[in-house]
C-alpha cells in the first residue's frame, strides 16, 4: 500500500494559486468618468443591500441569543426552586407521619414552630399549609390569626387531591388570600394513601420570582414569567398589567403547549396590551409549569432600522467621499463577518449544542432503536424486511453516534469532559478497532490490517476515550478509501511493560491509508470543529466534521496530540502520540458469564413510567432469558424491592409521582439484603450533573438510553460474581 510503511512521509503539495483578475483599461476619459459615476452608483445600492441584511442578521441573531440566554436561566431558576419545594413538602409529610389530626391540634403550637423552622430561611415561600380532610386548615405557618369557620375545601387544588387519589404535585393558579390580602400561588400534595386525609400546600411568593428576574438585569422589552400549561400566568417581570388572580388565562399559550409540550417558540399578540412579542418557553421537568421568555417584535424591527439607518446615512457624502467610504464600510464589514465566524465557531458548543442535545431526543431513539432491535429478533422476519430494519438500525446508531460527538463537544467547551484512569491492555486497541470495521472494509474490496506488540502491554488510562480516537481515524479511513488499504500500527515507548512503579511511558498509534489524500492547504483546518478537507464531502459520506477535533481534543487531555501528513493521490497518515503510566496486568479471572440461563436467569426490576420503553425494555431483556418485572414510578419500585427479590433494578430518573433519585435513597433505608440490590439509573440526560446526582443517591451505575444490553450485563457481572464494586 502507498505510504503506509511507518514513518512514511508524505510531502505537501504546494495548493496551486488563483489568477489574479485584471480590469479593462477605459479608452477616455469620458468613459473613465463614466464608469467611476456607474460604479459609485452600483457600490452605493449594493452597500445598502448588504448593510441592511447584514444588520438584520446580526440584530435577529443577538435578540435569539439573549432569548435562549435568559431562558436557560429563568428555568435553572425555576428547577432549584422547585426542587426546594418538593422538598419541604416532603419533610412536612414526614414530620406528620404517624400522627392524627387530634394530636396535631392538641400539639398546634409546636408543630406551627416546626414548619415555620422549615420555611422562613426560604425566602420563596410565603407559607405551609396543612388541611385536613374537610379542607379547614389543621396547622399553618400564617403570622396572621386564621378563622377558625375557614373553609378551602372549595379550592380546585383541594377537590383534585381529594378525588384523585393517584394525582401528583397539583400547582395551582394564582390566588388571592382570604386571611391576608396576598398574592400567590400553591403547589399542594395529597395527605393520605388509600383514604384521603387532606392536602399539604407549599405557597409561593410571585414576588419573589419577579425580584430574581429584575437582579438577572432584565431590561425592557425583554421580560420574564413562570405559566401554567392551561395559560394562567404565575410570576412576571416587568410587573403584570393587572394583579395576577385577577387575570385570565392566555388561550393562545395553551393552545401553543398543547401542540409542542417540551418547548417552543411563537409569535403571538394576545397579552392584554395587544403588543406582538416573540414568545420562548419550556417545561419544568415534573410539573405543569413553563418558563417563558419574550420581547416585542417592534423592538427586534426598531433596533434593525435604527443600525440599518445610521449606516446608510453614512453613504450619503459627495460622491468621491462616498467611495471612499464605501470601500472602507465593505472593508468593515467583511472584518465583522470574519470575526463574527470565528466567535460562533469559538463559542459554539458553549451556546447551542446543550440545549440540542436534550432528555427529548434521546427518549424517542430509545424507542426507536430498541423496537428495531426486537424487530430484528424474529427468526422469521423476511429477508427483504431484514434489510430494511437494518437500514433503520444503521441511521439510528449514526444519528446517536452524531449526538454523543455534539455532547462531547459541548463538554471540552463547558470544561466537564472527565477522563478515566483504569488499567487497559494496550496491544489489544488496535485489534478490537480492526475487528469492529473489517467487514466494512471488505464490503468495499480493501484491507485492514493490525499491527500490535505481542506481548500484552497494561497502561494506566481511559480505554473507551482511545478506542474513540482509533474508530473515528479507521472509520475516515475506511469511508475514503477506494483501493488499496488500511494499516493500523500500535507501537509502546519508554517504560517496559508490566513495570508496576507507573513510570511514564507513550503509546503510539498509526492509521495510514492508501485514500485520495488531503490537499495541503486544507491539512490546517481538519482539525478545527465543523471543518472537513472538502465541502462536497458532507453531501456524498455525510458527517460533521466533529469526529477529529473531537479526538484531538482527547488525545491533547491524555498529554499527547494527533499529527497528519498527507499527500494527494497517495494517501494520508495519521500519527496517535499518548503519555500514559504503565500499571500492573490485572489477576486473570473466569470467563463472564453469559447474561442469563435457563437455570438460573436472572431477575430484574424495571420502574419506567413510559409504555413503549417498558415495552422496549422488556422485549430486550426477556429475549436474553432475562425475567423481567416492570413497575411504572419510583413509589411503586421501592414496594416492589421490599417485597420480593432481584438480581438488579434499573431505575427511570425522571418518573411522576417519585423520581428515580428518590426513590434509590429510599430503597437504601430499607432492612435486610434488599437495601443492596444493584440499582442502575436510565436517562436520556448525558450530562455530568445527572449522573453525579443517581450516584449520590446511592445507584451503582447510570447507563445512557438507547440501552446498550452489552454494557448493562457488563454492569451486572461483578454483582453475579458476588462482588461490590464502586459506583461507576
Amino acid at each position: 500500500m502507498p505510504n503506509s510503511r511507518p514513518g512514511a512521509a508524505f510531502p505537501a503539495v504546494e495548493p496551486l494559486r488563483p489568477a489574479v483578475p485584471s480590469w479593462k483599461r477605459l479608452g477616455s476619459a469620458t468613459n473613465l468618468l463614466r464608469a467611476v459615476a456607474v460604479g459609485t452608483v452600483v457600490l452605493t445600492v449594493a452597500l445598502y443591500a448588504l448593510l441592511a441584511m447584514q444588520t438584520h442578521s446580526r440584530n435577529r441573531q443577538e435578540v435569539q441569543s439573549r432569548l435562549l440566554y435568559t431562558l436557560d436561566l429563568v428555568h435553572e431558576h425555576a428547577v432549584k426552586v422547585m426542587e426546594t419545594q418538593a422538598l419541604v413538602t416532603s419533610q412536612v409529610q414526614e414530620m406528620l407521619r404517624g400522627y392524627d389530626d387530634d394530636d396535631v391540634r392538641a400539639d398546634e403550637t409546636n408543630f406551627k414552630s416546626r414548619l415555620t423552622k422549615l420555611s422562613e430561611a426560604l425566602p420563596q415561600i410565603q407559607g405551609v399549609w396543612v388541611l385536613e380532610a374537610r379542607g379547614r386548615p389543621l396547622v399553618t405557618t400564617s403570622s396572621t390569626p386564621v378563622p377558625s369557620d375557614l373553609d378551602l375545601s372549595d379550592r380546585n387544588y383541594f377537590r383534585v387531591h381529594r378525588d384523585n387519589p393517584n394525582h401528583g404535585p397539583y400547582v395551582s393558579s394564582a390566588l388571592l388570600g382570604r386571611a391576608a390580602d396576598v398574592t400567590f400561588f400553591q403547589i399542594s400534595t395529597r395527605r393520605g394513601d388509600a383514604l384521603f386525609e387532606g392536602v399539604t400546600a407549599v405557597s409561593m411568593y410571585p414576588d419573589y420570582f419577579q425580584e430574581f428576574y429584575r437582579r438577572a438585569s432584565l431590561e425592557q422589552p425583554f421580560s420574564a414569567a413562570l405559566f401554567r400549561e392551561d395559560g394562567s400566568l404565575l410570576a412576571r417581570f416587568p410587573a403584570p398589567w393587572k394583579r395576577l388572580h385577577e387575570l385570565t388565562p392566555f388561550a393562545n399559550f395553551a393552545a401553543q403547549v398543547a401542540k409542542a409540550p417540551i418547548a417552543g417558540s411563537y409569535i403571538s399578540s394576545g397579552a392584554p396590551d395587544g403588543v406582538e412579542r416573540l414568545i420562548k418557553y419550556r417545561r419544568l421537568p415534573g410539573y405543569p409549569i413553563y418558563a417563558v421568555t419574550a420581547t416585542t417584535t417592534g423592538y427586534i424591527r426598531d433596533a434593525w432600522l435604527a443600525e440599518a439607518g445610521w449606516s446608510i446615512l453614512q453613504t450619503l457624502p459627495p460622491i468621491l467621499a462616498l467611495l471612499l467610504i464605501t470601500l472602507f464600510a465593505l472593508r468593515r464589514v467583511r472584518g465583522e463577518a470574519a470575526a463574527l465566524e470565528s466567535a460562533r465557531a469559538a463559542n459554539r458548543a458553549k451556546t447551542n449544542f446543550l440545549a440540542t442535545l436534550s432528555h427529548e431526543i434521546r427518549t424517542p431513539m430509545n424507542a426507536i432503536l430498541g423496537m428495531n432491535r426486537l424487530i430484528q429478533n424474529n427468526p422469521a422476519l423476511p429477508s427483504e424486511t431484514r434489510q430494511q430494519s437494518a437500514a433503520v438500525q444503521v441511521a439510528g446508531e449514526n444519528l446517536l453516534a452524531l449526538l454523543n460527538n455534539l455532547l462531547d463537544m459541548s463538554k471540552f467547551e463547558a470544561g466537564f469532559q472527565r477522563l478515566e484512569a483504569i488499567p487497559f491492555d494496550a496491544g489489544r486497541i488496535a485489534d478490537e478497532c480492526a475487528a469492529m470495521f473489517r467487514a466494512a472494509a471488505e464490503a468495499k474490496g480493501i484491507t485492514l490490517r493490525a499491527h500490535s506488540p505481542r506481548d500484552a502491554c497494561w497502561l494506566l488510562g481511559d480505554p473507551l476515550r482511545i478506542r474513540q480516537i482509533l474508530a473515528n481515524l479507521v472509520g475516515n479511513a475506511v469511508k475514503f478509501t477506494t483501493t488499496g488499504g488500511i494499516d493500523i500500527r500500535t507501537t509502546i515507548e519508554g517504560a517496559a511493560a508490566g513495570d508496576p512503579a507507573g513510570t511514564p511511558t507513550a503509546l503510539c498509534i498509526e492509521v495510514s491509508d492508501s485514500g485520495p489524500g488531503i490537499p495541503a492547504d486544507r491539512l490546517a483546518g481538519i482539525f478545527e470543529p465543523f471543518q472537513q478537507a472538502d465541502l462536497s464531502t458532507t453531501r456524498r459520506f455525510g458527517g460533521t466534521g466533529l469526529g477529529l477535533a473531537i479526538a484531538r481534543q482527547f488525545a491533547r487531555m491524555m498529554g499527547g496530540d494527533i499529527r497528519v501528513a498527507s499527500r494527494v493521490g497517495q494517501g494520508s497518515r495519521f500519527q496517535v502520540r499518548l503519555a500514559l503510566a504503565v500499571a500492573d496486568a490485572p489477576p486473570v479471572e473466569a470467563a463472564a458469564a453469559a447474561p442469563a440461563t435457563n437455570e438460573h436467569p436472572l431477575a430484574i426490576l424495571v420502574a419506567e413510567d413510559v409504555e413503549i420503553n417498558q415495552a422496549v425494555i422488556r422485549g430486550l431483556l426477556e429475549s436474553q432469558g432475562v425475567r423481567v418485572a416492570i413497575v411504572g414510578d419510583g413509589a411503586a419500585a421501592v414496594e416492589a424491592v421490599a417485597g420480593g427479590r432481584f438480581d438488579a433494578v434499573l431505575m427511570d430518573v425522571w418518573m411522576p409521582n417519585l423520581d428515580g433519585v428518590e426513590a434509590t435513597r429510599r430503597i437504601r433505608t430499607l432492612d435486610g439484603p434488599a437495601r443492596d440490590v444493584p440499582i442502575f439509573g436510565l436517562t436520556a440526560d448525558p450530562t455530568t450533573h445527572q449522573r453525579d446526582e443517581c450516584l449520590a443517591a446511592g445507584m451503582n451505575g447510570v447507563l445512557l438510553k438507547p440501552i446498550d444490553l452489552d454494557l448493562l450485563f457488563r454492569s451486572l457481572e461483578p454483582f453475579r460474581r458476588g462482588g461490590t464494586p464502586r459506583s461507576r
